[in-house]
């Protein structure tokens, strides 16, 4: 058995051979500081779906100007996403 949680570690590897992203939050709240909004202004009527570069989370943006909650380590990836705009904090 290993120590310091790398039993843990193995379990939580997904079959791409990166850890599995922590589920999601059951509540989301505005002003819940792990969480960063972004807001979808491309054309697409029917949407995208992009992965967060950290912890390979799926965001979907249904359609132009839905706002979507990412858990903050996904941030930066995401912030430089062309048809994405951060919006600002509560």
């Amino acid at each position: 058995m290993g120590c310091c949680g790398q039993a843990r570690s193995a379990q939580r590897m997904g079959a791409t051979g990166r850890p599995d992203p922590d589920p999601a939050p059951s509540r989301v709240s505005p002003g819940d500081p792990s969480l960063a909004y972004f807001q979808y202004t491309g054309r697409i009527v029917t949407g995208v779906i992009l992965v967060g570069g950290l912890i390979g989370t799926r965001y979907r943006f249904e359609y132009p100007g839905a706002i979507v909650p990412v858990d903050a380590r996904d941030r930066r990836s995401l912030a430089g996403v062309a048809v994405l705009r951060q919006l600002p904090g509560p």
